[in-house]
């Protein structure tokens, strides 16, 4: 029996070992192989899309980093909109293997707490996105939302987060199912002013490149109403960790990113502080 212990102890720790060095070896194999896989969602245009072309900006993003380090760059799309959300979506993909970095991934502490459940962690952040005012042109000097509530309600989604907003501030709004019915209001003068998820924009400039609406220089995106966006990959993954960062470090300060989102005709944001 004491032997049969002793074995198992040390098939256990050789076991263990072997994990150990197979999670540290992720940018060996990334190297050797002259590939890393990114997993992204199939279906979240303009982010990532597994039909659109372009693929998304942060399939771009991402793979411009490859491109950066001389690798070639492959897809696992794992989708976040089924039952289970976002963590059936990491459990099926980069939590077995099936890539090194997910991409795309709001810094938001549910999703912080979710990612950690799995053995990863968020990369540094590398793109804000907001809720953001888009008005008739003869608003387009309006500077705050308080100003545009003024001369007309405020088309929004129903049920969300900036409709809450607007609720516990007292300002009057027009409801719409989702933010593209929000911009098809806006589009046939049903409102002069909406409040929508900055990525929205990308889908109806496609859907409608004769829409004629401005959106407000210079507006602070409201806190709560804005988060970061940064990519999954596993805690012990050092050595990507470092590399991932340092690469969007870079692509955020020589303008690369701003560059990439900006195409998709989205107004682009710099990480949030905080």
């Amino acid at each position: 029996m004491k032997l049969i212990s002793t074995c198992a102890a040390a098939c256990a720790l050789a076991f263990t070992m072997s994990l150990d060095a197979q999670a540290e070896d992720a940018l060996n194999h990334i190297e050797d192989r002259g590939v890393i896989t990114i997993c992204a969602d199939p279906y979240n245009w303009p982010h990532s899309s597994s039909t659109d072309y372009p693929r998304g900006f942060d399939v771009e993003i991402f793979s411009q980093i490859a491109a950066n380090n001389g690798w070639r760059t492959e897809i696992y799309w794992s989708n976040t909109g089924t039952r289970g959300g976002l963590g059936r979506a990491l459990r099926n993909s980069i939590a077995k293997g099936r890539c090194q970095v997910f991409a795309g991934i709001a810094i938001h502490p549910d999703n912080v707490d979710e990612i950690g459940e799995k053995g990863l962690i968020f990369s540094s952040a590398y793109l804000g996105l907001a809720y953001i005012p888009v008005v008739d042109p003869e608003l387009a000097n309006v500077a705050t939302l308080e100003d545009i509530a003024k001369h007309t309600d405020i088309g929004v989604a129903m049920s969300t987060a900036m409709d809450g907003y607007l609720i516990d501030n007292g300002i009057e709004r027009e409801l719409y199912l989702g933010n593209r019915r929000v911009l098809d209001g806006l589009r046939n003068r049903e409102t002069k002013a909406a409040m929508v998820w900055a990525p929205a924009l990308a889908i109806e400039r496609r859907r409608h490149k004769e829409s004629n609406f401005s959106l407000v220089d210079g507006f602070e995106p409201i806190v709560g109403l804005r988060w970061n966006v940064g990519a999954a990959i596993p805690q012990s993954e050092t050595r990507l960790i470092e590399l991932v960062n340092a690469e969007l470090a870079n692509m955020l300060a020589d303008g690369t990113i701003e560059s990439i989102v900006t195409s998709y005709q989205i107004p682009y944001y710099a990480p949030f502080p905080g």
